[in-house]
């Protein structure tokens, strides 16, 4: 376990010195601001696509509009909203037309580096599963964070459920 820093080039940075290190699977559990008006603030949202509004994602992959998860999680009753979330690097540029423009393509939420973690795990062959907490989003298009410990226990549990069943996924494989 790691901290990593904010922004797509830190992120994927200190996510490859993980890796050099010997890991091979990594699981994000970050914030973002939520586009979804029916999204509750503190709600548990897996993205499983991430429009690339950021540069890091493009060394990693071919260009295209969007990176895919690889990987799949079943919540098994957790309450989460999963679907498409806007990766940007611009803090202060969520600007509300960028916001609808977003939202008009299905995205839940904005964060800062989904679409560069998937396109960089994907390249090197890891697995990578992010758990984001949402929060409202205001009408400048800063992000208002708040976050109880009941959410970092649920998204704990999250992710406990997702490796366990991924280790006995592995072992029945052998």
């Amino acid at each position: 376990a790691y901290m990593t820093p904010i922004g797509a080039p830190a992120c994927v940075g200190t996510m490859e010195e993980v890796m050099a290190l010997g890991a091979d699977r990594a699981v994000l559990f970050g914030s973002c601001g939520v586009l979804d008006k029916t999204i509750p603030d503190g709600a548990v949202i897996l993205p499983r696509r991430a429009y690339r509004d950021e540069g890091t994602s493009f060394h990693y992959a071919p260009p295209s509009e969007y990176m895919e998860a690889r990987e799949v999680f079943d919540a098994h009753s957790v309450p989460v909203k999963a679907g498409a979330v806007w990766t940007t690097d611009a803090f202060y540029r969520e600007t509300p037309r960028r916001m609808r423009f977003f939202r008009k393509k299905g995205c839940l939420a904005v964060e800062m580096e989904c679409a560069a973690l998937f396109a960089m795990a994907q390249y090197r062959g890891y697995r990578f599963m992010p758990f984001l907490y949402g929060a409202v989003v205001k009408a400048i298009g800063m992000r208002s964070f708040s976050i109880g410990l009941i959410l970092l226990f649920i998204m704990l549990v999250c992710a406990v459920r997702y490796l366990h069943r991924w280790v006995l996924k592995k072992q029945n494989a052998s």
